[in-house]
């Protein structure tokens, strides 16, 4: 049985999102903290650990994933849940038919509008997702990321943006 609450998943969340997109060297994580986000997030995440620590999701779709993933994922199902501290986000996470999580990423919730982006002020922490920004910005010139973290260099309003997101969501932005 899963020791997980709402707060840790969130807590682990958070963490994870400082650590990977610090200007500076961090300290490195405890050992706690790894533990904890390989449970949750690592390769052999369930989701039933996730639904116990947060509840039901706020819903589920079947996806139609026939070309997109390996033939283990195929028949997934999409469950989105709400956290706390990010309420403009769904927090999405897939369950293939053998009970694992994959795919962790947040999404702007439905009822949520878009910010405009118009100027570099427009992107700061937590303000859009990779998406949201790939479709104004367009593809990044370049990426680089290890799960969960992506960073690309962005054109937006004639300048060049380096832009840092953990689960998908805006961490940090800096001039190149």
């Amino acid at each position: 049985m899963s020791s997980f609450t709402r707060e840790t998943i969130e807590s682990c969340i958070e963490s994870t999102m400082r650590r990977l997109c610090l200007d500076v060297a961090d300290a490195p994580p405890a050992a706690q903290e790894v533990t904890d986000f390989e449970e949750l997030f690592g390769i052999r995440a369930r989701l039933d650990v996730f639904v116990m620590a947060v509840g039901e999701p706020e819903s589920s779709i079947q996806l139609d994933l026939r070309s997109d993933v390996p033939a283990s994922l195929q028949e997934s199902t999409e469950h989105r849940f709400r956290l706390e501290p990010w309420p403009l986000y769904d927090f999405v996470v897939c369950r293939s038919i053998t009970g694992y999580a994959w795919g962790h990423h947040f999404e702007r919730a439905a009822s949520a509008v878009v910010p405009a982006i118009n100027s570099v002020a427009d992107l700061h922490k937590w303000s859009h997702t990779m998406h949201e920004i790939v479709r104004v910005a367009g593809e990044p010139s370049d990426v680089e990321g290890w799960y969960p973290w992506t960073s690309g260099t962005f054109s937006v309003a004639g300048r060049f943006l380096r832009m840092c997101f953990v689960f998908d969501l805006l961490q940090c932005v800096s001039e190149e």
